[in-house]
């Protein structure tokens, strides 16, 4: 869950809770993860428990830019208003209102899109912490595309699936404090690469290939480029044995 804390001041460091006025309770979002973009969306909710109403400025915290890449998008609104609710916007996080009528339970939509500089996501979490309550409930969803292979996640998610050309991981928490934050690596699919690859005709029954306008990306390992070529030599061998 990426915190989004109460400000005290928009000063780097300085993040405070906002007492037990306001409970940020819960959210329900979903990540989707491309070779190049990370994308957050989903619904964080907050409760007034006060008498009066509440109109707050919180910080919405990003990951590092200088690491994992500059911001493409961000929006803030109240769930049910297309109002915008962002004040200001800087690499380190947005600022932006919350407003509670007394009692009033409500959820806001924010979504976000990163620019990746490598083969590495990150999704805020632990500055939960600074609200000094755990979530009452937490649901994370984690969307990627079939030519891309998770290589690290820092928190195991509770199960997975395939939907068409999408990989699908889900997580469900009650009463939860999270400890780390959500972190991602990420490579390439090894069959992924010959979505590029044409096989022409060299003969009745021997096919050749031939990769077509493919650039590498950088976070392609050594090892990987062997694995592609080992299994390009085999194919070529069982076109030739089996003539």
């Amino acid at each position: 869950m990426k915190m989004i804390l109460i400000l005290a001041g928009w000063l780097p460091g300085v993040l405070l809770a906002y007492g037990q006025k306001v409970d940020f309770f819960s959210e329900d979002l979903t990540f989707r993860l491309q070779k190049e973009i990370f994308e957050v969306d989903g619904l964080y909710f907050f409760r007034n428990n006060t008498a009066l109403e509440i109109n707050q400025t919180m910080i919405y915290p990003f990951p590092d830019v200088k690491r994992y890449g500059k911001i493409l998008f961000l929006s803030i609104t109240k769930a049910g208003d297309t109002s915008s609710m962002i004040i200001n916007q800087k690499d380190q996080g947005a600022l932006f209102i919350v407003n509670l009528l007394p009692g009033e339970q409500a959820a806001y939509h924010i979504i976000y899109r990163q620019q990746l500089k490598s083969n590495e996501a990150k999704y805020i979490i632990l500055t939960t912490q600074k609200w000094r309550k755990p979530f009452e409930t937490a649901d994370y969803r984690l969307e990627i595309p079939s030519s891309l292979k998770l290589t690290h996640i820092s928190i195991n998610p509770d199960s997975t699936a395939q939907k068409n050309e999408k990989k699908l991981f889900f997580w469900h928490r009650e009463n939860f404090m999270p400890d780390m934050d959500f972190e991602f690596m990420f490579e390439l699919e090894l069959l992924f690469l010959y979505h590029q690859i044409n096989y022409n005709s060299m003969s009745d029954s021997i096919q050749m290939m031939r990769i077509q306008d493919y650039q590498v990306p950088e976070f392609v390992s050594v090892g990987f480029i062997y694995e592609l070529l080992t299994i390009s030599l085999l194919i070529t061998f069982s076109a030739f044995s089996g003539k």
